[in-house]
């Protein structure tokens, strides 16, 4: 009897109580909130939270790196750059490349070292000259094509390693005040350098070490190298004097590299020899490719798609200044991904 009482009765009595004791508490109370719930719990339940507590932290923001004004000779720093210009001089017209009348061709010897502890990217394009009129004018390939070198897109510069090259420019004959501007665009946290090149060329030696400058890993050449699944075995270099109507040029002689290639890969490898190969000597000079030397010994680039487990042979040519000692070739697949770069000492004719 009492559990039907309870049942059918007082169950939905209490039932009904308590929804109505709900309603009332979804309304609006007359009744201050310290009279409803404990003081504690009105806090946390009824404030909104801060605006501090919602917004996310704004990122500090760090000092641009001051700009580096120097001339022919200083050592410039900035961020993890060191920079050295040794000088500048008139570049001798080629055969077929020549400037335009009122104008003429010249070229800039830049030395860059990565005293940085990461790898860093550069480019010629970087560079550029101002005369005292603020007139711009942008490296040019042609010339600096002209004056013995590759223009250098995307080379990695491992930490502590050195780069001689050179870039050029087509300017007025009458343009004065030079200035040559570095601007590295890859590179966050370095400024802008200024050198002061003058009216006049110039040209200063290079201490015999610059800060920043470390050794490399460099493998022997009598030894395949891998790089992630792609094995390069160097077979040999020899110089050759050209034919009966291609030689070098005065001051430098043609050197032949014969390497082979093999992917072990799963999939294909590009390969691109003037992008991918470089050959430095002791003092950093970064030599020109020349597919002429190549030509001359009736040779071929390797250059091709590289199929997973195919293997080719070929032939790489370069313009090495006379008595230069210390040659390095170096493959960089991909400047902007890994692998990285490998050195091999190449063993001298």
């Amino acid at each position: 009897m009492y559990k039907t009482f309870w049942r059918f009765i007082l169950l939905p009595v209490i039932t009904i109580v308590l929804i109505s004791l709900a309603c009332q508490g979804v309304g609006v109370s007359t009744k201050a909130p310290e009279e409803a719930l404990p003081p504690q719990e009105v806090e946390e339940e009824t404030q909104p939270p801060t605006a501090e507590a919602t917004e996310p932290a704004l990122p500090t923001e760090t000092a641009a790196p001051e700009v580096q004004n120097g001339k022919v000779g200083d050592i410039l720093q900035s961020g993890g750059i060191t920079l050295f210009i040794m000088g500048w001089d008139n570049v001798t017209p080629g055969e077929y490349i020549k400037p335009d009348a009122g104008k003429k061709f010249i070229a800039a010897d830049v030395i860059l070292v990565n005293a940085g502890k990461t790898p860093v990217q550069f480019s010629s394009f970087e560079f550029y000259v101002k005369d005292d009129t603020g007139q711009k004018y942008d490296m040019d390939a042609m010339v600096t094509f002209t004056a013995g070198t590759d223009f250098l897109t995307g080379v990695e510069l491992a930490s502590g390693e050195k780069l001689w090259t050179r870039v050029g420019f087509h300017i007025p004959e009458n343009a004065a005040g030079l200035q040559l501007i570095y601007d590295p665009v890859h590179e966050r946290d370095t400024s802008k350098i200024f050198v002061e090149l003058g009216n006049e060329p110039a040209s200063v030696p290079p201490p015999a070490q610059l800060p920043g400058e470390g050794e490399q890993q460099v493998h022997p050449a009598d030894q395949t190298v891998e790089v992630d699944g792609l094995f390069i075995t160097i077979n040999g270099a020899r110089y050759t004097n050209g034919t009966q109507y291609s030689k070098p040029n005065p001051g430098v002689q043609w050197l032949i590299v014969d390497i082979t290639l093999e992917n072990k890969r799963a999939s294909s490898v590009n390969l691109m020899p003037p992008l991918q190969f470089q050959l430095k000597d002791s003092h950093g000079w970064v030599c020109m490719h020349s597919i002429m030397a190549v030509m001359a010994v009736s040779g071929s680039e390797p250059s091709a798609e590289l199929t997973a487990g195919e293997k080719l042979r070929g032939q790489l040519g370069f313009e090495v200044l006379e008595g230069a000692t210390g040659l390095i070739l170096m493959f960089d697949e991909d400047s902007n991904a890994l692998p990285p770069k490998i050195s091999i000492m190449l063993p001298l004719p």
